[in-house]
């Protein structure tokens, strides 16, 4: 059997193959494909994701994820017992789908995955399961990616601005640094890089060999207008110069009001943009792991003349945004 490990680097369509993948399974099943229920089941719930195979890879030694303390995996026994637990199921699972050419784990733990061990750790387990590994994971362009990369910041508790925020990403690189780990352990030629064109989910069928997706994966993530993502973060500065924890109901109610246009950066960032990634985007140029379909649409959309023309300014409505935030106000205190 082959394993394909999709390691979803944030903001690259990973929420929609994963709905896709778990809306289909009858379709994949047919197709001799499978998708372990190992790991996406965690607690009685099932997920799209496979959050357990992050787990069940991290070092026993080193110290727990934030996701990790919240399922209970704190001490270092918890986590060895965890991962153990695991294989044993994997395993038996794997036993059971003899007729199944293709196994898929998809997780966006897996890509930001600090220093080599646990990815050590994946590549010898898998090798002993499975004859041939295959690393799957999709990139996209530079600037429209670093903006939605911050306004998911901004959702999940971020307090710096935008040019603190771009300044500190392109300090330590856009995708290989990431991507650094799974390169030397598994190889360029098991490592395959796809850059967004179309469609992830189309794409990602297209690298499995199969048919057009059988049925379309829902928009998971919601904007934030321009407007809510500066409020947004001027209160998640308040909170944090409080020393208070942001309620969950904050990041809900400003998804639920605060629709419109998308925020993007300035468009007088994407010189800045480009000019701080001339350097990886020529690697990426030369990179065995890039598709040749890749390297052509790199080249051909990848700059700041591509980018600068189809930059569209996105302004909602002054008057509907005051009347959201009033709205947003009165969900979140008037109760």
């Amino acid at each position: 059997m082959k394993a394909v490990v999709h390691i979803g680097l944030p903001k690259t369509g990973t929420s929609s193959i994963q709905s896709y993948l778990s809306g289909n399974l009858k379709a994949l099943s047919e197709r001799k494909v499978m998708l372990p229920r190992t790991g996406r089941v965690l607690w009685w719930k099932d997920r799209e994701r496979n959050m357990g195979l992050s787990f069940a890879c991290h070092p026993a030694e080193a110290p727990a994820s934030r996701l990790m303390h919240s399922y209970g995996l704190d001490s270092r026994n918890a986590r060895r017992r965890y991962a153990s637990k695991y294989w044993r199921q994997l395993d038996r699972e794997l036993a059971r789908a003899a007729e199944a050419e293709t196994a898929i784990f998809s997780e966006e733990g897996l890509s930001n995955f600090d220093g080599e061990d646990k990815v050590a750790n994946l590549a010898e387990a898998f090798r002993r399961r499975f004859e041939t590994v295959k690393i799957y994971c999709m990139i996209r362009e530079p600037f429209s990616w670093l903006s939605s990369n911050y306004v998911q910041y901004v959702k999940m508790g971020g307090t710096q601005p935008w040019e603190a925020y771009r300044d500190d990403q392109l300090d330590r690189g856009l995708f290989l640094t990431d991507l650094a780990p799974w390169l030397s352990i598994f190889g360029d030629k098991a490592v395959r890089i796809d850059v967004v064109r179309t469609d992830a989910v189309t794409q990602f069928c297209e690298f499995l060999g199969l048919d057009s997706p059988a049925k379309a994966a829902p928009r998971r993530n919601v904007s934030i207008s321009q407007q809510g993502v500066e409020q947004l973060v001027a209160l998640n500065r308040a909170y944090s110069e409080s020393g208070a924890k942001r309620p969950a109901a904050v990041r809900k109610a400003f998804e639920k009001h605060m629709k419109g246009p998308s925020w993007r950066a300035p468009k007088d960032d994407i010189s800045v943009v480009y000019a701080r990634s001339q350097a990886e985007i020529g690697e990426l140029l030369q990179h065995d792991s890039v598709s040749e379909e890749g390297k052509d649409f790199i080249a051909s959309r990848w700059s700041p003349d591509a980018v600068t023309s189809g930059y569209q300014e996105r302004q909602s409505d002054p008057e509907q945004q005051s009347e959201a935030f009033t709205n947003l106000l009165k969900d979140l205190f008037d109760k």
